[in-house]
This record gives C-alpha cells, structure tokens and sequence, in this order.
C-alpha cells in the first residue's frame, strides 16, 4: 500500500511538472525570448557566464554598499566559475582568491581569467576537503559567500573556519536562499511546483526530474546536454540528488553562527516580487519565525567575527 502511495505521488506530480513545463516552453517560444536571457535558456557557456555575472553583481549591489570591499582582502567562498570574484576586483577589492570543491566551476574561472585583461586579477584554489578552508589563520577582511550556503553539507565546520581565515571584527556578506523556499530544492526547470520538495520525499523528487528529462518533448538546457550535445539524465546517475543541499534552516544557521563567535550585524528577509495581497501575505510570514523559512525569497545577512579577546 505505501509503495502504491508512493508511485501515486510521483505520477501525480509528474503530469503536473509535465504541464507547467510544457507551458512555460510555449510562451518561451511564443515570445522568441532572447537565448542568454537566463540561466536556463543560454545556449552556450559564453552566454552563461555573461548571465552569471549579471547576476551576481545585481544580487550584490542592490543587498551590500561597494565601499564595504574597497582596499580590502576578500575570500570568495564558494567562488565557481569567478564571477562575483571579477567583478568584487574590478570594483576595488585589495585583492579576492576564491575557493571551491568544484573541479569544473574552477576549470571555467580559469576560462574567465583568459579573457580578464584588468592588471590586478583575482586567485583561485580548489579546496581539499568540505569541512575546511585552506588558508592561513587571519588572512582577510572580509568573506563573501552567494548562492552557496544551501550548498554547504559541512555548515558548522565551515562557518568555524570562516571566524579562523579572518581578521578580527572582520564581516562575512551572505545572500542565502533557504531550502524550504517554494523552489528550494533548484531544481524549477524540471519540477515548477512550489514547495514540491515539501510533500516529496527526496527519492521521489528526483524520480520526478529523471522523468521529465526524459520526456521527448522536453526541451533540454545545457546542464542536460552531454558536449556532443546528446541528451543526458543526471538524475538517473545513482546517488543523484544526495548531498547536493543541506536542507538547512535560519534557526540552526544561527545558531551555529553564535557558537562560531559571530555577531548578526543585519539580517533580512526579502519578501517575494507577487501581485497584491500575495506580497503582503509573503511580507508578513518572513516575520514569522516558524514560517520564513518557507516564504523568503531571500535571506541577506552581514556578520562580524568578534575577537578572541570578546
């Protein structure tokens, strides 16, 4: 009988994703939208990284003031492919080295450096394990850390050692998306169900994306194209889909920030951009302690790493 539910569950949300997809791929073709438009309909790398960049200058200039980073030393943690790095340089940083586990995302920072012709360029390292950072004790003013802490399994390590790399009274700037976000699980060009990861187990979630990339009207992104550009299904890799987030919430990131000897300098909760009353609605439960989590567009957060002497 459970099985049963199961399969029910999975098939359901299945027909559903299948319809939502299926919808937003006509009005995508309807309106002949311009290929580098997002994430998800660039037709090569060249054009991702161009919307990376966008991105993640815009989700840091609209959250953080510029002069927060002039003349200052900055570790991009979970750099990928350089992006916000780049542009923290181009914008007055001292200097800024990033770090990631991703062998591929530091394949293409690598690309990126080829193409930066700033005299005064940014560094990388790949790190070594999950659980820490390697660098030296006291080596920067400040962290930034976007579109990446619901990556991080190892979260109380790391933010320990994000009090260890930096000076004292040193900041980490934070753009966070919470998991529980209606599209927390990042997985919306598969499944565009809110909150779909809520009601579905993690095996089951996964099987729903296996199965619309396998749909043959499916029209897939680069991340599900092979370079010959042949289809392929990540999602039928075994062990696909663990590991990947954290499921993290506020109450335990802060809670494990206090632990660290970090003070909350700011913390916001961005309600989501929706046509009144639903604006007020999400307005209002990113008040709410037990509901923010589910109805934050985003969480921006500045720390403070108190000295040993505190």
């Amino acid at each position: 009988m459970q099985l049963a539910h199961r399969s029910f569950r999975v098939d359901l949300a299945y027909r559903i994703a299948r319809r939502l997809v299926a919808a937003r791929q006509a009005r995508e073709a309807a309106a002949d939208a311009p290929q580098d438009a997002d994430s998800s309909a660039a037709v090569d790398w060249q054009a991702y990284y161009e919307w990376r960049y966008r991105a993640l200058k815009a989700q840091f200039t609209e959250n953080f003031s510029i002069e927060a980073i002039v003349g200052k030393d900055i570790l991009d943690f979970g750099c990928g492919d350089g992006s916000l790095a780049t542009m923290l340089m181009q914008a007055g940083a001292n200097s800024v080295h990033g770090v990631d586990l991703d062998e591929r995302g530091l394949e293409r920072f690598a690309d990126r450096l080829e193409r930066y012709s700033e005299p005064r360029r940014p560094t990388f390292s790949r790190s070594t394990s999950s659980k820490t950072i390697d660098v030296p004790d006291r080596a920067f003013d400040a962290i930034v850390c976007f579109d990446v802490m619901e990556h991080v399994i190892d979260y109380r390590e790391i933010i320990f050692e994000w009090h260890r790399v930096l000076r004292p009274g040193g900041k980490v700037y934070i753009w966070w998306q919470p998991y529980w976000h209606p599209f927390g699980h990042h997985a919306h060009d598969w499944v565009p169900i809110p909150w779909a990861h809520v009601f579905l187990s993690p095996d089951e979630f996964t099987e729903v994306c296996a199965r619309i990339v396998d749909w043959p009207d499916f029209k897939p992104s680069l991340r599900d194209l092979n370079p010959d550009g042949s289809r392929k299904n990540r999602f039928r890799v075994p062990g696909a889909g663990k590991g990947y987030l954290n499921e993290l919430t506020v109450r335990e990131f802060e809670r494990v920030c206090a632990d660290a000897r970090f003070e909350l300098a700011r913390r916001e909760f961005h309600p989501f951009s929706m046509p009144q009353p639903l604006k007020a609605i999400s307005a209002l439960a990113t008040k709410l302690p037990r509901a923010r989590d589910f109805f934050s567009a985003c969480a921006i957060y500045e720390l403070v790493a108190s000295s040993p002497a505190d």
